[in-house]
């Protein structure tokens, strides 16, 4: 693997992707087709907070990835407001259905990464009771 793709396959391991060099194979046979991965394309982080009485109780960012029609969203959700009792949470709605969701409380910082395949996220941020 030369330099620029041994730099690109790294970047995309950090996004959380594994890139699989292709090579050509003389035991594949003549007319055969080998599958190409789809791009992965990332938007912009998105950085979003919880406030109580003007003051930040919690922290989201995330990241939204397409891949083909796979959609991925990776991030992290922190509890600023150690102590309180209460905990922040980062709730994805998908197109599906399903619901999941990453908490953080007592001023911890959680990492949370959900992938689906087709379809749309809603992503939220909230302060329980």
């Amino acid at each position: 693997m030369n330099s620029k793709a041994a730099l690109a396959a790294a970047g995309l391991a950090s996004l959380g992707v594994l890139a699989v060099p292709q090579t050509a194979s003389a035991a594949q046979p003549a007319g055969s087709r080998t599958a190409v991965p789809a791009a992965v394309s990332c938007g912009n982080p998105e950085t979003h907070r919880v406030t109580s009485r003007l003051r930040t109780v919690g922290r989201s960012e995330r990241r939204r990835c397409y891949s083909g029609s796979s959609v991925r969203v990776n991030g992290w959700v922190d509890d600023t407001n150690t102590g309180d009792g209460r905990c922040v949470t980062v709730d994805l709605y998908w197109s599906s259905g399903a619901h999941e969701w990453a908490q953080a409380c007592n001023g911890e910082t959680k990492q949370f990464r959900s992938s689906w395949q087709g379809g749309t996220v809603r992503v939220t941020i909230r302060r329980g009771e």
